[in-house]
This record gives structure tokens, sequence and C-alpha cells, in this order.
């Protein structure tokens, strides 16, 4: 009866150990199975970043497009009002037709994109702006096929040629719209993929110390019940050779005992290779001394975490993260070894930097080419806008004097009529040129405000020195001796300048723009290739005059 009973008792511990066993393996499979849906979805977020990047440049290039479609149906408008040659004409009639099918093109290309509520309203008012001047600027075309210059001029400049001013705002509206978009799905997209990455890893860590648990519940069990053999091939069946990180046992004298085949797979030693030969072998002798200490103090510690970069066979070096323990047992499963591969995250963490630093400079060519005046090279209202706020706010809190100087090419109309639109940009590619090459500090800034218009802001600087700073320009621009025939100032290009400062709480863009505008107009009035400078006087007699 004493048997029988020790013989149930036998069976009912073994059921016992054998339902833990199995539980604890289907939890390892299960958590293996999440890590492998997380790894599923991080690459479909990488994905969604590549995608959000790409559709937003290309709805940048198709709304660049559509406003490069409307300067340049405007310009060969332009051309064929100064042209004779009726075949001429007719290839600038067809080269018309061209561009109003490009503008569709890009069009529909935009409309293929999923838009936001503000981008949809956006390019909807862009297109009610320009469908109305697309009818007049055929009528227009066709005036001047028919000879009839004097009404195709009178319909281009009254309703063919679209308001530039809301084009510009409308299309600067949608591009930032845009990238605003965008940036806000990158960080949502970034947040998801950060929150992958902690999961990852926490589930990662609980895996291995389930694993590390079990294995140590075993040796516990092979101490007692002094079956060695049968035990250790139930750990290295069940539990260390499905473990997803390289486990190893090592006995009292730090040789190794087991050695798994995720093991096998990141030092790249088989088995039979590196049973017991020394663990230093393997991983640097900081870590690799700790089991040494635990042996002469037999501290039976576990979980103790250490970082460093391990040995493969080949002699290169493995960045992993050792969980070491110590079963307390004496034998060939002294201590146990967790050692993950850190490879793969710092190969993640490399993937996003990347993917930001691509970010970073997108949305940096994003603004310089919403900048940048695409002719001159030099920036644009946009970025002169932009700096005299930042020039503003900088003045007012170091209580310095601000000037700004408007220069305007004198008589530009006659110049482009006489000679030509080619010329005339390649006039205003030199004179943005002296301009920027006379400024003489790299604090000085210049943008081309529009038409034949360029302003420059001069920080930290009165009147006297802003005048300077003009007249130096302006003699330089007159010393090209650029010819200008229709000119009645010497029978060269040259330029009027109006300067104005302000400084403190009188400090605001509306009236600093204002009095270097009335200065330039007072320039004009008083036989132009000159620079005057605001007085309140000018204002006074302005009114009076209005």
């Amino acid at each position: 009866m004493y048997t029988q009973r020790a013989m149930e008792q036998s069976t009912n511990n073994t059921t016992g150990s054998n339902t833990y066993c199995l539980a604890l393996f289907m939890f390892c499979l299960l958590t293996a199975g999440a890590l492998y849906y997380i790894n599923i979805k991080s690459q479909e977020l990488h994905r969604h970043i590549a995608f959000s990047i790409s559709t937003t440049q290309q709805k940048t290039n198709s709304v660049n497009g559509i406003a490069q479609n409307i300067r340049n149906r405007s310009f060969i408008l332009l051309t064929m009002l100064n042209e004779k040659d009726p075949f001429t004409l007719d290839e600038l009639n067809q080269t018309l037709y061209r561009e109003a099918f490009l503008f569709r093109k890009n069009r529909d290309k935009l409309k293929t994109h999923k838009l936001s509520v503000l981008e949809d309203g956006l390019l909807n008012h862009l297109l009610e702006l320009t469908a109305s001047n697309a009818e007049n600027q055929l009528a227009v075309a066709n005036l001047l096929l028919n000879e009839n210059k004097e009404a195709a001029e009178a319909l281009l400049f009254s309703k063919a040629i679209p308001n530039q001013t809301k084009l510009h705002t409308i299309i600067k509206n949608f591009i930032n719209s845009s990238e605003e978009n965008n940036l806000a799905t990158l960080n949502k997209l970034q947040l998801k993929i950060d929150e992958n990455q902690k999961i990852h890893f926490y589930l990662s860590v609980l895996l291995s110390l389930t694993a590390l648990v079990f294995i140590l519940i075993l040796l516990k069990k092979i101490g007692r019940d002094k079956a060695t053999s049968i035990d250790k091939k139930i750990i290295s069946d069940n539990v260390i050779e499905s473990a997803l990180d390289a486990i190893v046992l090592t006995n009292d004298d730090e040789l190794i005992t087991v050695f798994n085949k995720s093991a096998c797979e990141l030092f790249g030693y088989t088995a039979d290779e590196i049973i017991n030969r020394p663990i230093s072998l393997l991983l640097p002798k900081v870590i690799s001394s700790q089991l040494s200490i635990w042996v002469t103090n037999n501290s039976q510690q576990t979980g103790v975490q250490r970082e460093g970069h391990a040995y493969h066979k080949d002699q290169s070096t493995i960045p992993v993260q050792v969980t070491l323990s110590d079963t307390g047992i004496r034998g060939n499963q002294r201590f146990s070894l967790i050692i993950r591969d850190l490879s793969t995250s710092k190969e993640n963490e490399l993937r996003i930097s990347e993917k930001t630093r691509e970010l970073d400079e997108a949305l940096a060519r994003y603004k310089e080419l919403s900048e940048t005046d695409p002719l001159t090279k030099i920036p644009n209202r946009r970025a002169y806008e932009d700096k005299l706020a930042d020039e503003i706010n900088i003045s007012k809190r170091s209580k310095t004097t601000l000037a700004m100087v408007i220069f305007d090419i004198d008589c530009f109309k006659e110049y482009n009529d006489f000679y030509g639109h080619d010329r005339g940009d390649a006039v205003l590619k030199k004179v943005a040129n002296v301009i920027s090459e006379t400024l003489p500090r790299s604090t000085d800034f210049t943008a081309r405000f529009g038409g034949e218009e360029f302003i420059v802001i001069l920080p930290s600087t009165d009147s006297v020195g802003a005048r300077q700073v003009a007249e130096k320009i302006r003699i330089n621009i007159e010393a090209l001796a650029i010819k200008h025939r229709t000119s009645n100032i010497g029978g060269v290009l040259t330029v009027s300048a109006g300067v104005a400062t302000l400084c403190g709480s009188s400090l605001n863009a509306a009236s600093l723009f204002k009095h270097a505008d009335m200065a330039l107009y007072k320039a004009k009035e008083e036989g132009k290739n000159c620079t005057r400078i605001f007085n309140s006087n000018d204002a006074a007699e302005l009114d009076t005059n209005s």
C-alpha cells in the first residue's frame, strides 16, 4: 500500500510538473507571437512615414507646377503682345494651349491626393481665381491672332492676367497647410513607433525572465531529485532551445555546459565547439569576473544586468545585454546567462534617426523653395516679411534703430518694352547681385519685393548709415553702365532709393515700410537716380498733394 501511495504521489507530481511546463511553454509561444506582430506593425508604420513624405512632396510639386503654369501663361501673352510675326504668334498660341493642358494635368494630379478641408478650400479658391482668367487669356490670344492688338492689350491688363498677390498667398497657405498636416501625421506615427518599441522591449524582457524562472525551477528540481540528465534534456528541449535570446549555463569553474540555438546563431560557434570552454571566450572580463566573485561569496543573486560587447567567432564584437543569475546549486548549472543582441535595437534607432534627418532635410528644402525668388535667387517677399518681424523684435529688445531701404529701377517698364523681357530679367539678376554684394555686414538682408522693387533691412543702423549704404548701392548699379535708351537719366539704367528708420515703441512693420515708400516717392518726384530719407514733412506734403 505504501508503494502504491508513493507511485500515485509521484504520478501526481509528474502530471502537475508537466502541466506547469506546458503552461510556461505556451506563454513563451504567445509572447513570441506578440513580438512578431509588433515588428510587422512597426514596418507598416515606417512605410506610412515614407508614403506621407512622398505624398507631401507630390502635392507641393503639383501646386508649384500650377503656379509656374499661371506665370508662364501670363508671360506668353505678354510676349505675344509684342510679337508681330504671324508664324511666331501661332507658335506662342500653341505654347499657351500646352500650358493650359499642363495646368489641368497638375490640377488633376493634385486632386488625386487626399486633401484636408483647408487644402481643398484653398485649391477651389485657386481654381476659381484662374478659371475666368483662362477664358480671357484665350480671348486675348485670338484677338492677337486676328491682329486686334488694341483690344487684346486692354483685355490682357484688365482681366487676363491674374492677381499675383492673391495667388501667391493661396499657394503659400496651401504649402504651409500641407507641411503642417504632414508633420502632424509623422509625429503621430513616430509616437506609435516609440510605443511599439517600448512594448517590444518589455515583452522581450518578460519572455527572457520567464525562461530564466523556468530554468531556475527546473534546476532546483534537478538538485532535489538527483535526476540531472533527464531534467537537463527537458530544459534544453522545451525552454532553452525555444528562447529568442541566447542562453548559456556554466559550472562553478565558469566553463560552458549549455549553449542554446540562439547562442549558436549569435556567436557563430556550434554547441560542440564551445562546450567546456571558459565563458571569458565570449564575454568581456568585467562581466565574466562577476561569476568568480559570486563563487567566492555564494551570493545566489538573480537578474543582475550588464551591458558590453561580446566576442564573435570571427573576432568581431557584438553589443549585448547580459542578465546574470546564480542558482546556488553547485555543479554544471551553477550560473545562467541570458544574452540579448542589441544590434537590432540600435539599427531601429539609426533607422528612425535617418527618417527624421530625411524629414528635416525635406522641410528645409520646402522652406528654401518657398522663400527664394526663382529669378534672382535672393529671398522673396515671404522671406522678407518673416525677417522683418524677427528684426523688429530684436530691435525692440535691444533698444536699437532699424533701417529700411526700398530700391526701384527707374523707367523699367520702358526698358522692358524697348529691349524685351529677357534682357529685363537679366537686369533684375544683375541689380539683385549688386545689392547683395554691396551690403557691408552679414546681418544685413535684401529681398526682391516684387517687379522691379528691392528691399534692404539694416539692423542697428541710423538714417545716416542707411543713406551711405543706399548711395553706395545706387552708385554701383549706375556704374554697371547698362544702356537704357528710353531713360531720360544719362542713357544708362539707374535706381531710386527711399530710406526710413524707426526705434522704440513707434517701430512697427507697417510704419517703417510706409515711411520708406514715401521717401522713395520723393526720390522719384525729384528726378530719380537719387536717395532720399523720410522725414515728417514728407508725409504732410504728400497728404496735402493727395
